[in-house]
């Protein structure tokens, strides 16, 4: 494979490459040019032309905090096959951000609410992959844990992960409900569409590993962009951030505040944060992941993530029952 992508490189961008080495899920690409990497789009062609699309319009915005896709000499954003797409990128020098770190979060916030000011308004010319609204998306995932649960409920042999889920399953189950009944649904469908209406585009994957820490500060993986409301991707960087901080409701306003110095929040969106955070989408993604994902969910990784929620319970319980007052 290194030796396919160093001549296609040679033959389709002029990159003359000196070494080529596997680097997580890309390779590195070095060359008296500069640093690379390839990034494999498998029957998503139409994610790379969404992608290139995207970052045209952010930089023409004057947004510029992530790695262009690269055009060969023929114009095009890919090579390889149209079924298995390739893209060239230049490499970003920085360490991943840590959500533990308060410093490292005001910069990926500042990062992120740059972002937001810059992906709305966004051209037709292409458009994302439709996304279901996100608390479609929740429901089913509590219908998927409640599934999950009784499995467990009737295994006769059970590992330590097991054991750590049906420890405290049952009350997350009650929580996730208790969420939905608390949600303005209508709320969260008004804001969603006019997200829409005005092609604003929210990231959608603010895990800690996207985001790069160095000279600048930068975003990367933009495989799940799409339009949506940006108070998403504000409820879903605090809710990684909670299980960092113990569910701290001072970190929590502390994280609502940097990002409305950067850009304000209106009232809707602030009770949006609190009702979805009601709701325990970490939990069940990480224990529906590990079942379901175990290629992107290790269990020894699973394992100490959820035993944080069942050590900490007390202070997730009293986060939930003051968070709507906050």
């Amino acid at each position: 494979m290194e030796e396919w992508i160093s001549r296609s490189l040679a033959k389709e961008y002029g990159i003359e490459a000196k070494r080529i080495e596997r680097f997580r899920h890309l390779w590195k690409v070095h060359s008296k040019n500069g640093v690379y990497v390839v990034k494999s789009f498998p029957n998503a062609v139409s994610l790379v032309y969404w992608q290139t699309y995207l970052f045209d319009e952010l930089r023409k915005k004057g947004f510029f905090q992530f790695s262009p896709i690269l055009r060969s000499k023929y114009g095009s954003p890919w090579f390889g096959a149209k079924s298995y797409p390739f893209v060239v990128m230049p490499y970003l020098d920085g360490k991943t951000a840590h959500f533990s770190k308060f410093d490292h979060l005001k910069k990926v916030i500042g990062v992120l609410a740059s972002f937001h000011h810059h992906a709305a308004w966004i051209g037709e010319e292409v458009k994302p992959k439709y996304r279901e609204i996100r608390t479609f998306r929740l429901f089913r995932r509590l219908q998927e844990f409640g599934d999950l649960y009784q499995k467990l409920m009737a295994k006769k042999e059970r590992d330590a992960l097991d054991e750590e889920i049906l420890m405290i399953g049952q009350e997350m189950l009650s929580f996730g409900k208790e969420a939905f009944q608390k949600i303005d649904q209508y709320k969260i469908n008004r804001i969603n569409q006019e997200a829409i209406d005005y092609r604003f585009v929210a990231h959608r994957d603010v895990a800690n590993h996207n985001f790069l820490l160095g000279e600048k500060v930068w975003m990367i993986d933009f495989d799940l962009s799409g339009y949506e409301t940006h108070v998403m991707d504000v409820w879903q960087l605090i809710n990684r951030v909670m299980v960092e901080w113990n569910w701290d409701l001072d970190i929590f306003l502390k994280v609502e505040r940097t990002y409305n110095d950067y850009r304000k929040l209106s009232d809707d969106e602030r009770m949006i944060l609190r009702q979805f955070s009601l709701y325990p989408n970490e939990f069940f993604r990480e224990c529906l992941g590990a079942y379901y994902r175990p290629d992107k969910y290790k269990r020894e990784h699973v394992l100490p993530y959820i035993q944080r929620f069942r050590q900490k319970f007390d202070a997730y319980d009293s986060f939930r029952k003051r968070i709507l007052k906050a």
